[in-house]
């Protein structure tokens, strides 16, 4: 039987699979870039609201290859909250 991940291994999958790096991933999320080091080692984990988050984020990355460039290059023209809605409708269409 397949272990499921640890939240560790989920951030950065997630990450990962949105093609984006920890200073981005931590710009769409909200929390220092260390943060997301931290979180992806295994040292702390993400509060229940950001792992929710980051699961509607792996969602995104799953339907849509290209949501974390979009988003990223949405986030440089309109800032983090227009860069979220990306990935959530992408998500949720």
């Amino acid at each position: 039987m397949k272990q499921p991940l640890s939240h560790a291994e989920i951030v950065k999958d997630v990450r990962v699979r949105l093609k984006v790096s920890q200073e981005a991933f931590a710009r769409l999320l909200g929390v220092h870039t260390l943060t997301i080091s931290r979180w992806e080692r295994g040292i702390i984990v993400p509060s229940s609201y950001l792992l929710a988050l980051i699961d509607v984020f792996s969602v995104a990355a799953r339907k849509d290859k290209t949501a974390g460039k979009k988003a990223m290059e949405i986030y440089a023209l309109e800032g983090v909250s227009k860069a979220i809605y990306h990935l959530l409708n992408a998500a949720f269409r």
